[in-house]
């Protein structure tokens, strides 16, 4: 394969990537109506795991959860390499806007002492107290009333 050709077909698969990911107009020689259902397969397969790796986070949003994720996903295109990292983005996500649930706080919280800091704090909005989040072997979590 020639150098131009290569470059050419980089720009087409972009193309494509964008057209799955980030509501991008479908490319030539592509059916769009299968792009689209490709785009929403992998967009509820996006949501799923973040179901799965933040489940108490998801349940306290309950009917906004949908909505959230929407929005995080216009602005966030592109998963995460795992769901529990991409939830972690969610979380960021939600934490900015100031609409991150208790439940979410923690599980953030949780995260960010196994993955990064060994303490975290957390303040509970709802609870009105703080939370943190200590890496010994394992990680805990404290309330603080």
């Amino acid at each position: 394969m020639l150098e131009s050709e290569r470059s050419t077909l980089a720009a087409r698969q972009l193309e494509l990537i964008a057209a799955l990911t980030a509501d991008a107009a479908v490319p030539e020689n592509f059916e769009p109506s299968r792009v689209r259902l490709a785009a929403e397969m992998l967009f509820n397969k996006r949501r799923r795991g973040v179901q799965k790796s933040w489940p108490k986070l998801c349940e306290a949003l309950g009917a906004q959860f949908p909505v959230e994720f929407q929005a995080f996903s216009a602005e966030v295109p592109s998963p995460a390499e795992t769901p529990l990292a991409d939830g972690a983005l969610f979380a960021e996500f939600l934490l900015r806007r100031e609409t991150l649930p208790d439940a979410g706080r923690i599980e953030l919280a949780l995260y960010r002492a196994q993955t990064g800091a060994r303490v975290q704090w957390m303040f509970l909005v709802e609870a009105k107290r703080w939370f943190v989040a200590v890496r010994l072997l394992r990680v805990r979590g404290f309330r603080i009333p």
